[in-house]
C-alpha cells in the first residue's frame, strides 16, 4: 500500500465523521491540558507560553500534528491492530509506543544538543518526557481503540507537545538559532 493512501485513510469518509474526529480531538486536548496544568503544570512545568511565543504555536502545531499523525498511523494502524482489545494488550501497545517515542526524541535531542554544543533542551526535556510520553501513549491507545481513527489522538498529542515546546524554548531570532550550530 503506498504511503499516500495510508496518509489519506483517516481523512476518508463522511465529512461529519472527520469534523467529529477533529472536535473530539480538540475537546480531549483541552481536557488533558487542563488536567496536566492543574496537577503538575503550575509548579513542575510552566505550560502557558508567554505572549511573545503565542504566534509560534500556530506555526509549530501543524508540523507536529503531521509528525504525530504519521506516527499514530504507524503505531496504531499497524501495531495496535495486531493485538487484541484486552487491557493487557492495551498496556503493551502503550508501553511500546512510549518506548518508540522516548527513543526517537532522546536520539533527536541528543544529536541536536551535540551539534549545538548545548545540552539545555536535552536535560530539561528528559525530566518531562517520561510522564508526558506515558500520558500521550495511554491517551492515543485508548482513543484509537474507542474511535478507530488517529485524528483525535494526533490532535491531543500535538497540542500538548506544541505548548510544551513553545513554553520551554528560549526566545531567539532565527539568526541566533542558526548561529548556535556554528559555535
Amino acid at each position: 500500500m503506498p504511503l499516500g493512501s495510508i496518509l489519506k485513510k483517516p481523512f476518508q469518509g463522511s465529512k461529519n465523521t472527520i469534523i467529529r474526529q477533529f472536535l473530539l480531538g480538540i475537546i480531549l486536548a483541552i481536557i488533558s491540558f487542563t488536567i496536566i496544568y492543574l496537577s503538575g503544570g503550575l509548579n513542575y512545568m510552566g505550560l502557558i507560553p508567554s505572549l511573545v511565543k503565542i504566534p509560534w504555536l500556530f506555526l509549530i502545531f501543524p508540523i507536529i500534528f503531521m509528525i504525530f499523525m504519521i506516527f499514530s498511523l504507524l503505531v496504531q494502524g499497524i501495531l495496535q491492530n495486531k493485538f487484541d482489545r484486552g487491557i493487557k494488550d492495551l498496556v503493551k501497545v502503550s508501553l511500546l509506543q512510549f518506548g518508540i517515542l522516548f527513543l526517537y526524541w532522546f536520539t533527536y535531542l541528543f544529536i541536536i544538543s551535540l551539534v549545538m554544543n548545548s545540552f539545555y533542551y536535552f536535560g530539561s526535556f528528559l525530566s518531562l518526557a517520561i510522564p508526558m510520553f506515558l500520558l500521550i501513549s495511554a491517551l492515543s491507545t485508548i482513543i484509537y481503540q474507542k474511535s478507530g481513527n488517529t485524528i483525535a489522538s494526533a490532535i491531543v498529542i500535538a497540542l500538548i507537545f506544541t505548548i510544551l515546546i513553545c513554553t520551554m524554548s528560549s526566545y531567539q531570532s532565527g539568526v541566533n538559532f542558526i548561529m548556535g550550530f556554528l559555535r
